[in-house]
């Protein structure tokens, strides 16, 4: 059992056998209500391996079996989100409970547990053979009610959770994106798609750009009752186009969706079935898209902002005469580059992107009106942490044709809100100053120090974070001593969440 805290009526997740149900899951969402449950399986059975694993805001129970040969696998029994349990503080151990006013024994064999500390979305060391992990390329499309979610095991199924809608002349969504260019062919299997609306749609998406009113190619499956459909936005701000003939109604099914040049196809193919028995579905459509690189992934909607909707499946991938934008393909580079996860905050004039080479080398991209004020405006390449910690990195050359005040280099930011809180060091646009900048609470004017004077343009610059004290530092590119230099300003900041 997972637990808020020891009182009778706290929140908590619980995974259990019972006396002749099988292996079951409860929850207890909030303080004083009342406790849900999730369902049963393994009828009549009288011991078992479970596990219980809490990742973020998700926890999910396994059966394991192990076949007597020590090596267990394990099954996933049933997931739910659980932000009442907060990542602070809470109980984790064995629960025992007999029915009404008897007492009972329980015997428990080999009994467990593992404290991990690892950066999401990255994997953590796990006893399970196919640990889950959040996507770092997974986003919110336009203004969702609910935020979604990606998750994904080492062995290749993944479940998206998403809120919104794909349809009219706008969508809002949450994307499992990868940015590429070329000829290329994207396919997974479905394995379930749950949900209550109707007209909620999830599958294949191939996008130009992350706006919410893009082009884009997509295969989606539909409500329950309902059938896949291939969607269409064939110019930016238009209405969405469909066609679901033939109509297919299988709740588990192969997608794949294919690009030659501007000309975008569907196909569909049966579970069981050869593997080159794919079948056309909806119609050949012609887009023009607006960059030379575009978007691939998983995109789940619920139809609506107060619910949300979950694909889960296997096997995403991308194949065929592509490769990751911006480098040549195929290439002669000995580093070709690759789109790494990043995004726009605020309101910024024109789309920011970030690259890495083959070698390591990082370019970023951004424009905005400023990291100053109450509210901020400028692209981040970002990657959610907890706990202490530092970041540091080398700037070989920061170049702007625009203000002064142009700023590049690191951070340390609570969300990604344009007023949250944050702990930076930048540097300005040639012939200015190295800056520590900091926003000590959300929404409040920002902070500013560059003391002592450092107008170098290539340097090292890091950020330490010990609980909530913050510091920045730098050291010069081949200077002969190897020691940080303090600079800017020690800040205490209360994050909102560790």
């Amino acid at each position: 059992m997972f637990r808020a805290g020891l009182e009778p009526d706290s929140p908590h997740v619980r995974i259990y056998l019972t006396g002749g149900e099988g292996i079951c899951m409860q929850y207890r969402p909030e303080t004083g209500t009342y406790s849900h449950h999730m369902g049963c399986k393994y009828s009549g059975a009288k011991a078992a391996w479970l596990k219980l694993e809490k990742r973020m805001d998700f926890i999910t129970g396994y059966v394991g079996t192990d076949g007597g040969s020590g090596n267990i696998s394990w099954t996933e029994l049933y997931s739910t989100e659980a932000a009442y349990i907060e990542d602070s503080q809470y109980n984790a151990d064995l629960a025992v409970c007999p029915s009404y006013h008897y007492q009972m024994e329980a015997i428990f064999e080999d009994y467990d547990y593992s404290v991990e500390s690892y950066f999401f979305p990255s994997a953590a060391p796990s006893i399970s053979s196919a640990p889950s992990a959040f996507s770092d390329e997974s986003i919110d499309i336009g203004s969702v009610g609910i935020a979604g979610s990606v998750m994904k095991t080492s062995a290749g199924n993944f479940k998206a959770t998403g809120s919104g809608n794909i349809w009219g002349r706008s969508d809002y969504f949450h994307y499992d994106h990868h940015p590429v260019h070329g000829d290329l062919s994207i396919e997974m299997l479905v394995d379930s798609f749950e949900g209550d609306q109707y007209w909620r749609k999830a599958g294949l998406m191939i996008r130009d750009t992350l706006e919410p009113n893009a082009k884009h190619y997509s295969l989606f499956m539909m409500g329950d009752g309902n059938r896949m459909g291939q969607f269409f936005r064939s110019c930016v701000n238009c209405y969405t186009g469909w066609n679901d003939q033939p109509r297919i109604y299988d709740r588990s099914v192969y997608m794949k969706i294919t690009k030659t040049g501007n000309t975008f196809e569907a196909f569909y193919r049966k579970v069981g079935s050869d593997e080159d028995a794919w079948a056309k579905i909806g119609e050949t459509k012609v887009i023009d898209f607006s960059n030379d690189y575009f978007y691939v992934g998983i995109a789940v909607s619920a139809d609506t902002n107060g619910k949300t909707a979950t694909i889960s499946g296997s096997g995403f991938t991308i194949t065929g005469d592509m490769y990751y934008f911006p480098s040549a393909a195929p290439s002669i580079s000995a580093a070709p580059s690759a789109y790494i996860t990043s995004q726009d905050i605020g309101n910024v004039g024109k789309a920011g992107s970030a690259t890495k080479s083959g070698d390591g080398q990082v370019t970023v991209r951004g424009s905005g009106y400023d990291i100053w004020g109450s509210n901020d405006a400028f692209h981040f390449v970002k990657r959610p942490a907890s706990g202490d910690l530092s970041i540091e990195m080398l700037v070989e050359d920061f170049a702007s044709p625009g203000h002064d005040w142009a700023k590049g280099g690191i951070m340390i930011r609570d969300t990604l809100n344009t007023n949250s809180m944050h702990y930076s060091m930048l540097l300005t646009k040639s012939g200015n100053v190295l800056a520590n900048q900091w926003r000590p609470c959300t929404n409040c004017g920002s902070q500013h120090n560059s003391s002592p004077d450092v107008r170098d343009r290539k340097l090292w610059l890091r950020i330490t974070k010990i609980d909530n004290v913050f510091q920045a530092y730098f050291r010069r590119e081949g200077d002969s001593d190897p020691d940080w230099i303090k600079f800017g300003a020690t800040a205490t900041i209360n994050f909102s969440s560790p």
